[in-house]
């Protein structure tokens, strides 16, 4: 297994753990859930993807998770969310 699929195994178990509370917090808040565990284990459960085709067809190249990363935590701090 490369560090990269380490790195991302890693962060979807983080981000279920986050979800788990997550729908307890806004279940009692009683505001719209915005991460659930749902999506996290659909992640999970379809590990096996590529963007291959997308590239070749549609031009498509990922930006590198690092800014993904960073500009999540920016997206969940203006939100008021972190």
């Amino acid at each position: 297994m490369s560090t990269k699929h380490k790195i991302l195994i890693g962060l979807l178990v983080l981000f279920t753990v986050i979800a788990t509370f997550a729908e307890v917090y806004y279940k009692l808040a009683k505001t719209q859930l915005v991460l659930i565990k749902y999506s996290i284990d659909t992640l999970l459960r379809n590990s096996v993807v590529s963007h291959k085709k997308a590239s070749e067809e549609l031009s498509y190249y990922p930006r590198p998770i690092k800014e993904s990363i960073k500009n999540s935590i920016i997206w969940f701090k203006e939100q008021r969310m972190l």
